[in-house]
């Protein structure tokens, strides 16, 4: 009899207690007990009640004063609503789970090896034996299942979080275009470590977030474009190394495109190392032809374009400015046998008044033409020519060969290096 009055009494209590956190609004009763055993993770214990406070006030000589309190403690009140709305949720989305799976198929290994799936019996079972077992949260149960076969075509085969019925640990995911995904699932997503097999050839190894690349990892196209390095939100991010037509870059990235510090090597034995924006060269950098002719300045989308300077290799230099890889503005070409040239360029060519030094007379002449209005203006030309002769120091550029005149107006523009697109294949698990 005991027994059966202390049972009566604790079915009574949970009744009351029930009526504490029922939600005028939805017309649901929330299980207490989920809700109390989950206050001490989330609960501000400076601002609300805790747990332990909440368990000694529910008792039966104190319902009343509890559920009045409930009523003007708006914190306490949001925070059990959050919590009803939270196991809805997931008893929603768990509901969905099943019904798709009871609609799937289910079929053996063997039997699924009959529809020319595009990954043998042995690969699948390499996968397993190089994958090791993930470790599962508490609240996570495990279990290896047959391969299903859902109503869109995908075809699955690995394990489960029989909780929440969705993939979880590791699995094999085949698209009806033959593509397939192998490797570490998370809430029914990709992630950790994983393959990607495009079914143009396409191949990514790495690692994975919420089915987007993240983390380090390898793509190889069919076409024989290779990026190595590192990716976030499915684009490289950081550092790389890209292999692509004969061109080879090693540096940063920023959104799938170079950006940053990096040198470029070009399969025409040109090389570039500097900095680079939005895919191009941008900034300063140091390019390097392959016959040895030698560019180091500013840069702008791929062309010499600021204040640089151009060496040959017989030891003649143009230092000055460039627009669109001409020279542009003020600039002094020393020749390698003492000899220079300093004035406005236009186009590559000398354009208006300059000066030439000779060097077996030591003087400086002057040749006279018309010179723009806009160039009189230019403070650096007209800051240099102000100069005293003997104030310029000659002894550092007395080098080389004699370059032919000719030279000074057909100078060879760069070799135009197009930007070396990064083209992935779309990845939709």
């Amino acid at each position: 009899m005991g027994c059966t009055k202390c049972r009566q009494e604790q079915i009574l209590k949970e009744n009351k207690v029930n009526e504490i956190v029922y939600n005028k609004n939805t017309g649901r009763n929330l299980k207490t007990s989920s809700i109390i055993d989950n206050l001490h993770n989330i609960v501000d214990y400076n601002n609300v009640y805790t747990k332990k406070e909440i368990l000694e006030e529910i008792e039966l000589n104190q319902l009343e004063k509890t559920i009045q309190k409930l009523k003007t403690n708006k914190k306490l009140l949001n925070l059990l609503k959050k919590c009803q709305s939270r196991i809805i949720g997931m008893q929603y989305r768990k509901r969905v789970r099943f019904d798709n799976l009871r609609r799937s198929e289910t079929l053996t290994l063997n039997n699924l090896l009959k529809k020319n799936i595009p990954i043998s019996k042995e690969q699948i079972e390499n996968f397993f034996m190089e994958y090791p077992a993930k470790i599962s949260d508490s609240h996570i149960k495990i279990i290896k299942s047959d391969p299903i076969i859902f109503p869109n075509k995908i075809i699955y085969i690995g394990e489960w979080d029989t909780i929440f019925f969705q993939k979880y640990g590791r699995g094999i995911q085949i698209y009806p275009d033959n593509s397939y995904y192998k490797g570490y699932w998370e809430n029914n997503k990709a992630h950790g470590k994983g393959e990607f097999l495009h079914s143009s050839g396409d191949k990514y190894i790495g690692y994975w977030k919420d089915n987007k690349r993240h983390g380090k990892g390898t793509y190889k196209s069919k076409d024989g474009m290779e990026y190595e390095g590192y990716w976030k939100n499915d684009k490289p991010n950081g550092e790389g190394k890209e292999m692509s037509g004969g061109n080879l870059y090693i540096g940063s990235y920023l959104n799938g495109k170079k950006n940053g510090n990096g040198i470029l090597q070009m399969k025409n034995g040109d090389k570039y190392d500097g900095t680079f924006e939005n895919g191009f060269m941008n900034g300063r950098g140091v390019y390097t032809f392959s016959d040895k002719r030698i560019y180091e300045g500013e840069f702008v989308n791929n062309t010499f374009e600021g204040k640089g300077e151009y060496t040959w290799p017989n030891g003649n230099k143009y230092k000055g400015y460039f627009k669109n890889n001409k020279r542009e503005g003020f600039g002094i070409f020393y020749f390698n046998n003492g000899k220079i040239y300093r004035g406005i360029w236009s186009e590559g060519k000398l354009d208006g008044e300059f000066d030439i030094y000779y060097p077996e007379r030591n003087i400086w002449s002057k040749k006279k033409a018309k010179i723009k209005e806009e160039e009189k203006n230019n403070k650096n030309y007209n800051d240099y020519i102000s100069k005293k002769d003997g104030e310029f120091d000659l002894d550092e550029f007395n080098q080389g060969h004699i370059l032919d005149i000719s030279e000074l107006s057909n100078l060879d523009e760069i070799k135009k290096n197009e930007e070396v697109k990064i083209e992935f294949s779309e990845v939709d698990l």
